[in-house]
């Protein structure tokens, strides 16, 4: 305790917290970025952009939100803006992420608004988005397509997804449940007839076509969300790059 007391006194809190980012303890590092701008020991814009960055790397964009928006109010910059704009993507928070990102010219910020308009679900937008800027989008069936094949053919959509042992067993439970209702109207059992149909049958054919938009959007997430953390990586760099961080 003595030691660590003693390493506190003779190291500048903004060496401290730079070597505690560096091996990514970033709570500690908050708290020591934090201990500086207080002291008036280093630079305030660096400080907060780098709790800002700390909060990002924790995962905690509400946090990181805050200390980004104070960064943006001193300086009012392109780094700073897009870092607004990540967090607010990070919170869900599409409409406000797009403002923020207005007609953007960088790279990046091109890609942040494609991941923003195609976590909102405008998926042709995100697409174009995506395409001129070289990058493949997600290879998935539409919506309207998946729906149509799934009422048709229970399973099917499932099985074009590529769970064909979901679909199989949804397209087995469903023909074995019309079967169920089938059997009873003919032998004039409508009291069983309409419980079979209600009970199994809506459940099973229902379903088929909630878990095959399930899966669909489960997909989409998946590509999106990679795209997420090549955004992530590359804001990141750019930052500590741009704030001489070494």
């Amino acid at each position: 305790m003595a030691i660590f007391t003693l390493i506190l006194i003779f190291i500048s809190p903004l060496t401290l917290a730079d070597s505690l980012f560096k091996e990514g303890d970033y709570f500690n590092a908050i708290t020591e970025y934090k201990r500086a701008l207080f002291l008036g020991s280093i630079d305030s814009i660096y400080g907060l952009s780098m709790i800002g960055l700390s909060y990002e790397f924790r995962q905690k964009p509400d946090f990181a939100l805050k200390y980004w928006g104070e960064v943006n109010y001193l300086k009012n910059d392109k780094l700073s803006s897009l870092h607004v704009a990540y967090n607010l993507l990070r919170l869900e928070r599409y409409r406000e992420c797009m403002l923020t990102l207005g007609s953007p010219v960088d790279t990046l910020a091109k890609k942040m608004k494609a991941l923003a308009l195609g976590l909102q679900g405008e998926e042709n937008k995100a697409e174009r988005e995506l395409k001129f800027l070289n990058v493949e989008p997600p290879q998935i069936p539409s919506k309207k397509f998946l729906i149509a094949s799934s009422l048709i053919l229970p399973g099917s959509g499932l099985i074009i997804l590529g769970e064909y042992k979901r679909g199989l067993m949804t397209a087995a439970f469903t023909g074995a449940s019309a079967y169920l209702v089938a059997y009873f109207l003919k032998k004039k059992r409508y009291t069983e007839a309409l419980l079979s149909f209600n009970v199994f049958f809506l459940r099973f054919y229902m379903g088929n076509i909630q878990n095959t938009l399930k899966m669909r959007r489960n997909r989409i997430k998946k590509f999106y969300l990679k795209l997420e953390r090549e955004i992530e990586a590359q804001l990141a760099h750019k930052t500590l790059e741009e704030l001489g961080f070494k």
